[in-house]
């Protein structure tokens, strides 16, 4: 059976970010069919490119007018929380998402055309930097706005409350690795806050396999695990915890949870 895409980049191999995105989405969509969602993602690249050949603009103008003029992709601002907005066909369908989703979009079209548009992650707000001949700008997909690294420091400021300058290392391009996780944790706190612990459950299991050795990750999939009363699994995930970090500072409080769950797996027997 083939390795999947997402399974490909968090091994460190190199997959289309598009397809391990579309997998992602699968936390909602189970059965989702990925190719309608690459069809669309073709097209939008093909009529890109025709415009350019028409003489229209380069990428960046041709692109912009197109998919956030034309099209009206868009940052969505009234659901931004609804958890469908990290999941690529769905904001590709209604062409709508959030700032990082909307930046998978840029990117993948980019790509398709050989053109150098990386991911930015900012904190609070992912944004792209498109390169060509020693030109560099930055374009906010959510706002679709070309942005200088000073009104990226303004923006960074105006949505977190974080303070960086125009050299801070997070201007640095993110690997789809670092995207990818960023989207999972999006996702993260929304389910936990909802508390629907399945779909909870599936993000933290690809959190795990992205970084093995997050203790975070393992504490709180054993959370997961015990809200759906896999009292075993948890106890487990806690174990994995304290073999990695044997001198954590909650090493008793671990430690007790590992006994209470121990004793409701052996009563749920």
């Amino acid at each position: 059976m083939e390795e999947s895409p997402l399974s490909r980049i968090f091994a460190g191999q190199l997959a289309p970010l598009d397809r391990a995105a579309l997998e992602l989405a699968r936390i909602e969509f189970p059965n989702l069919d990925p190719q309608p969602t690459l069809d669309l993602l073709d097209h939008f690249a093909d009529e890109i490119l025709r415009r350019i050949n028409q003489g229209r603009g380069e990428f960046l103008t041709v692109a912009l007018d197109y998919l956030f003029t034309e099209l009206g992709f868009q940052g969505n601002s009234a659901d931004y929380y609804n958890p469908r907005n990290s999941c690529l066909n769905i904001v590709v369908a209604s062409r709508s998402g959030i700032p990082i989703s909307l930046a998978v979009v840029y990117m993948e079209v980019a790509r398709r055309l050989g053109e150098d548009l990386r991911g930015i992650p900012l904190p609070g707000h992912f944004v792209t930097e498109y390169r060509k001949r020693g030109f560099s700008v930055f374009l906010d997909p959510f706002s679709g706005r070309c942005l200088s690294r000073a009104e990226c420091v303004a923006l960074v400021r105006e949505v977190s409350g974080t303070e960086i300058d125009e050299d801070d290392p997070a201007f640095a391009p993110a690997p789809p690795p670092h995207s990818l996780v960023r989207m999972l944790n999006n996702l993260r706190v929304i389910y936990f806050q909802r508390r629907t612990w399945p779909k909870l459950l599936a993000v933290l299991n690809w959190l795990c396999a992205a970084d093995p050795r997050s203790g975070d990750w393992l504490r709180q999939r054993a959370v997961a695990h015990s809200e759906l009363k896999r009292f075993g699994l948890a106890r487990q995930d806690l174990e994995s915890y304290l073999a990695l970090f044997p001198a954590a500072d909650d090493k008793e409080q671990v430690e007790g949870q590992i006994r209470l769950l121990s004793r409701m797996q052996a009563a749920s027997n």
